[in-house]
């Protein structure tokens, strides 16, 4: 009778056992790996929407000021002309003109023309915005877009 040796098998065992043991410790390191990502783009997402909320804020502030009669002309054409680049992406952007209340067909209008009229036909005006919800998706070209509801 002849026996096997033992050594190849426990090898294959031996082995086995390695490669379980480095498969869950691989596990274990993706899913932290895995948690510090979640936990990371959660602290980015609510430092986006911080800064989004402060956008909102200047932007109350601005509109405010421009519709002033408090505020010196020389600094609304700033505003009108410089900051409202620091809200909009750029002079191009379309704004629903709904400063006429009674205006039943929509009309839109350029971000500096907007703020113009704000200047023209208002003495004193308040713009508040109250924000209640925030929603957030991906867009199209995958960029977090945040939906404030007021």
């Amino acid at each position: 009778m002849r026996t096997k040796p033992l050594l190849p098998h426990f090898l294959l065992i031996l082995s086995l056992l390695f490669f379980i043991s480095n498969q869950a410790f691989a596990q274990k390191s993706k899913d932290k790996k895995d948690k510090k990502t979640e936990e990371n783009a959660d602290s980015s997402l609510v430092e986006h929407q911080k800064k989004a909320t402060e956008l909102i804020e200047f932007m109350s502030g601005t509109l405010n000021a421009i519709g002033s009669e408090n505020t010196p002309v020389f600094e609304k054409q700033i505003m009108i002309n410089n900051s409202f680049n620091k809200i909009f992406l750029d002079d191009k952007v379309q704004v629903e003109d709904d400063l006429d209340e009674n205006r039943e067909i929509y009309m839109y209008k350029d971000v500096q023309a907007y703020l113009q009229d704000i200047d023209f036909f208002f003495k004193n005006v308040e713009f508040a915005f109250k924000i209640e919800n925030v929603e957030h998706f991906k867009g199209n070209d995958g960029d977090i877009v945040f939906k404030f509801k007021q």
